[in-house]
């Protein structure tokens, strides 16, 4: 995790890795497919159906069948099986952040860069993601969490702070 306050840079950062802002100096090397999640799922689910968000981000070499199976399991992973036909605007906060992760797991991405995803949940919601993020590390995604909470320290493998940003050395976590 990336601790620091509002204006530290931590979402510069996300972006600098992935490649949408370029920095001042330095270059960043990621041999990995990376997708970022942003703090309001709203803004990166584009498409009316939880599926067809899901095949937008697809490679795009997949036949129909493979994508078919990629989108059931990419669902699955994130507790929305069934959910491919449903209208995104029926979901709630939490289910369109876990929708938000399928379909970075649906891209075939192994390096998942979260900005602040518990910030517009409720606290049940809040440590599902928790707990969801923490299951998909354990089965071999890398996952950077951005945040201000310093609760969620107890969560993480790893934290660092950061101020003006610049990235301290190492917190202990929980």
């Amino acid at each position: 995790m990336l601790v620091g306050a509002n204006g530290s840079g931590k979402s510069t950062l996300l972006r600098v890795i992935m490649g949408l802002v370029q920095p001042d100096s330095g270059r960043v090397d990621c041999s990995h497919r990376v997708s970022l999640v942003f703090q309001n799922p709203d803004h990166q689910l584009l498409l009316p159906s939880c599926g067809a968000d899901l095949q937008l981000g697809m490679p795009g070499q997949l036949s129909p069948a493979q994508r078919q199976e990629r989108l059931g399991i990419a669902l699955e992973q994130v507790g929305l099986q069934g959910f491919a036909q449903r209208p995104i605007h029926t979901l709630s906060g939490g289910q369109k952040q876990r929708l938000a992760i399928a379909a970075a797991l649906a891209s075939d991405s192994r390096v998942l860069l979260l900005d602040e995803p518990t910030t517009l949940l409720d606290p049940r919601s809040q440590q599902e993601m928790l707990t969801l993020v923490r299951h998909l590390c354990s089965e071999g995604l890398t996952a950077l969490w951005v945040t201000h909470r310093l609760e969620e320290l107890d969560c993480c493998d790893g934290a660092f702070p950061m101020r003006q940003g610049t990235v301290g050395p190492a917190m202990a976590t929980g």
